[in-house]
């Protein structure tokens, strides 16, 4: 028998094609690739020898899902996610500003787009990371939306080798993986045109260092750039110290640069500022103007950049469902980190104090 003409088009060949070569139902190729009962041997042997002659490969993933497709007819089936509660109690999920809108966001955007998404504490004393595994993969989970901190030991002892994996976090996360995160060098350039926009000429800037290392000084780097820092020496320089260091230790480098430097208005990364603004009787934002990098969602007193939590949460399932997409189930060779920009929040720690400086 003559080899049979291929479709004049450059996909592959499909069962439709095979059925119209050999001249019987699409049903009838199906089930002689499958090797079903209900057809016959010598049929079976021709729709086999056309299929090989004209180039035709089974895709798995399709066979897979028509099966899956077949069973679940009428009935709409979730596919399960695991979002990993890292935080060292668990209740303190619960209770985390960033983590209950991002979560929500995530749980939302999951049920839009057919998938389920489920909790489970990394630090639970009656599941370890190894068994933890093992239940994932016994509920059928692949994807798994991890939470920090994520420089825990504990991480470590879970083996994620199978699965399609994505950080939400306002940081970066580790960079080993897929991300979704605040987009910080917007945050500190929006951060810097607001406060120019209300007259202020001096601004500093004052960090605790390990948000800052955690973000690869994405938040000193571009203090500098914006002030001037690569073109000459910067006027006010970076307050920046360990956490380790005691409330009154905190008060007194805070008290010492501002009256050293006199900055007018400061950008911060964490709240200690305004606490030690007001045990030193610096009015805010009367004597000076306080504008936070990333404030926590309820918050609506502080001037700043406020992450999109929600939107995180559902970058991080949108990720996820890409990668079912396209059969990806491991770390990947290159990480994704996708940044969103966060939104200006017009609060009471900045006022106008001037024209906007051009």
């Amino acid at each position: 028998m003559a080899p049979p003409t291929p479709p004049e088009r450059s996909t592959v060949p499909t069962i439709r094609d095979i059925a119209k070569a050999v001249g019987v139902s699409r049903s009838s190729v199906s089930a002689a690739l499958k090797d079903r009962p209900n057809i016959s041997q010598a049929t079976k042997k021709k729709i086999r020898q056309v299929a090989e002659q004209m180039g035709y490969r089974q895709d798995a993933q399709v066979d897979q899902l028509m099966s899956y497709l077949s069973k679940r007819k009428g009935r709409r089936q979730l596919i399960p996610l695991a979002w990993i509660n890292a935080q060292q109690e668990r209740d303190a999920f619960n209770r985390n500003p960033w983590w209950i809108p991002m979560y929500e966001g995530a749980k939302e955007r999951a049920n839009q787009i057919g998938f389920s998404l489920n909790e489970f504490w990394l630090h639970d004393p009656q599941v370890r990371p190894k068994r933890l595994r093992s239940i994932l993969h016994a509920q059928g989970i692949r994807g798994l939306v991890l939470t920090p901190p994520y420089h825990l030991p504990v991480w470590d002892e879970l083996d994620m080798s199978g699965f399609s994996v994505v950080q939400a976090s306002v940081d970066p996360g580790t960079g080993k993986c897929n991300a979704a995160s605040l987009d910080r060098t917007h945050a500190m350039n929006l951060l810097w045109k607001k406060l120019q926009a209300k007259g202020y000429q001096r601004v500093g800037l004052y960090l605790i260092h390990a948000p800052d290392r955690r973000v690869d000084a994405a938040y000193c780097s571009q203090y500098l750039w914006l002030s001037g820092g690569y073109e000459g020496q910067v006027e006010i320089p970076i307050l920046h110290h360990d956490n380790q260091l005691t409330w009154e230790e905190k008060k007194q480098v805070i008290d010492d640069w501002i009256r050293q430097h006199h900055p007018d208005a400061i950008i911060t990364n964490n709240g200690t500022l305004l606490k030690a603004c007001e045990a030193l009787g610096v009015g805010v934002p009367q004597d000076l103007g306080v504008g936070m990098i990333h404030i926590p969602p309820e918050i609506e007193h502080i001037s700043g950049v406020r992450p999109r939590s929600r939107e995180m949460g559902a970058t991080a399932i949108d990720i996820l469902a890409a990668h079912f997409h396209c059969g990806a189930f491991d770390l990947g060779s290159f990480p994704i980190n996708i940044q969103l920009k966060g939104n200006w929040n017009e609060g009471q720690t900045t006022r106008q104090v001037g024209p906007a400086l051009a």
